[in-house]
């Protein structure tokens, strides 16, 4: 069985020759990186925090952390951490044995990995969470194109984390698990940030985002505070004191988890809002580019 791909030629283009062009005009784009070199080879990345709305706009955010990402020794396998948006019925988190398909090509699952974690850990098995879910298809045409490029092979394990998972609990079955396997892990988390405006039901700062802007980007950035600092449970926290829009923090909150130890650098690669590509005053949703090394 193979997972179709659900928001093709919505969030990015549906012919491959297209979709090429859309990713490197990302890494080109004023808010981009530059292209990557694909033949350097720095110290791994542990960990990354890509966003995950349509090209147009998030795509700059991702291509820092891809660039980023093909940079350093590649990993035995890729573990993509998203947010449920339609729901998980009822189970905290998922994985899916499928291989998923995106105009680049298939994507392979790395299918005894994936049932080694659900063998060990709280991780089921549920094909439905991830049927409709965008947040790790949309980091795969990205992964697909930077390994492409670099000549190198990979697999990938899609995780969807649910609201009311125990970071905790999975976080440490998880890094047991992972320990015990030897494997060299990359995490990919996906996750916008703030999403402001009365579309989000989210405007306590009022409703004029020139006036604004600054606000929410320090509600960002003050996240980042906790993140950087490795403490899940104060970003948390901050987000629900704050109603802080992240829709990705369950997924960064266990990463966290994860790498807690693990990790010599963090850096933020690039910050920047929709509100500064489009004119737009009516909403915003932020985009954060980080990796962890």
């Amino acid at each position: 069985m193979q997972r179709k791909p659900v928001v093709v030629d919505q969030f990015y283009a549906g012919n491959k020759d297209v979709l090429i062009k859309q990713i490197e005009d990302c890494f080109t784009h004023k808010f981009g990186p530059g292209m990557p070199n694909f033949d350097k080879k720095d110290n791994q990345i542990k960990a990354i925090i890509s966003p995950h709305a349509g090209y147009m706009c998030s795509g700059m955010g991702a291509a820092h952390v891809f660039k980023a990402l093909i940079e350093s020794e590649p990993a035995d396998v890729y573990i993509i951490l998203g947010f449920s948006h339609h729901g998980l019925d009822g189970v905290d988190i998922t994985t899916s044995l499928n291989d998923w398909i995106t105009p680049l090509g298939v994507a392979k699952v790395d299918k005894e990995f994936a049932e080694y974690l659900i063998s060990k850990t709280s991780i089921v098995r549920n094909e439905h969470s991830h049927q409709y879910e965008h947040s790790i298809e949309v980091q795969l045409p990205f992964l697909q194109y930077v390994k492409t490029k670099a000549k190198q092979d990979f697999s990938f394990i899609p995780l969807s984390v649910g609201p009311s998972v125990d970071i905790k609990k999975v976080g440490e079955e998880m890094k047991k698990a992972l320990d015990e396997s030897k494997k060299k892990i990359c995490f990919i988390i996906s996750s916008d940030f703030t999403h402001y405006g009365q579309s989000y039901g989210f405007t306590p700062f009022g409703n004029n985002l020139l006036e604004i802007k600054g606000k929410i980007k320090k509600l960002d950035l003050d996240a980042l505070k906790f993140i950087e600092n490795l403490d899940s449970e104060g970003f948390l926290k901050y987000c629900k004191t704050t109603g802080a829009t992240i829709c990705g923090r369950m997924p960064i909150a266990l990463m966290i988890e994860l790498i807690k130890g693990k990790v010599e650098s963090k850096e933020l690669l690039k910050y920047y809002a929709s509100a500064d590509i489009f004119d737009d005053n009516n909403m915003s949703v932020s985009y954060v580019a980080m990796k962890f090394e």
